[in-house]
């Protein structure tokens, strides 16, 4: 029994370092993404900047969609390792993924907020764009 429970601890083992991986590559784009975003809202208001505003949109929506991925795998590897925490009676292995696990999840939360608040700055830019279009036609 213990054997399998160590087979399946290493496969839980990959997953976080493969999904530790993937995230620190998702956080350079999160960063650019923001970036990108405060660039625009102090940009000229023009057709250009209109098209990189959407398609930034664009961005921030998929990208959110592979965090919120990457969270619901997290919760599962939490749930997994909480129930090998109790089969291995608090096993020292098990403690230092779990922690993480955890690490990873705070610092995807933390490219969200980041994300959010690029998605604000965009809204807010559109928002600018849509005022500058109706005095062109006043």
């Amino acid at each position: 029994m213990l054997n399998l429970l160590q087979i399946d601890f290493n496969a839980l083992t990959i997953k976080c370092d493969i999904i530790s991986r993937e995230i620190q590559d998702w956080r350079s784009v999160c960063l650019d993404i923001t970036e990108n975003a405060k660039w625009l809202i102090s940009a000229e208001t023009n057709i250009s900047t209109y098209h990189l505003c959407r398609n930034k949109q664009e961005e921030i929506f998929n990208f959110l969609g592979v965090v919120i991925r990457h969270r619901r795998a997290i919760e599962e590897l939490v749930d997994r390792c909480s129930d090998f925490s109790r089969m291995l009676l608090q096993h020292d292995y098990t403690r230092v993924l779990l922690k993480k696990i955890l690490e990873e999840e705070l610092l995807l939360l933390d490219m969200m907020r980041n994300l959010g608040e690029a998605q604000i700055s965009l809204l807010q830019y559109d928002n600018k764009l849509k005022l500058h279009e109706m005095s062109l036609y006043l």
